[in-house]
């Protein structure tokens, strides 16, 4: 298996991040395991609607292409379970 071409973010419950493409927060909710072939998952929540999503870890902190360069799909804004 290749290794992820992205950084491995320290997603935490509690985290705010920033969708790069959309400009909407998402609140960590969880992380969780694929039933069927072991994936980490992110379990995530709109913060403005409150709809959950599931995102393959390896997705979640990848990159997508703008303008022809690649940019996070997601950065960390805020850590609600810091000071």
């Amino acid at each position: 298996m290749a290794a992820p071409s992205s950084p491995v973010l320290q997603i935490v419950p509690g985290q705010v991040y920033l969708n790069t493409k959309k400009n909407t927060r998402y609140e960590i909710v969880c992380l969780a395991t694929h039933s069927e072939d072991d994936t980490t998952m992110v379990v995530y929540r709109d913060v403005e609607t409150g709809r959950n999503f599931v995102r393959p870890l390896e997705l979640f902190a990848g990159t997508r292409q703008e303008g022809g360069v690649e940019v996070p799909r997601f950065v960390l804004e805020a850590d609600r379970g810091q000071a």
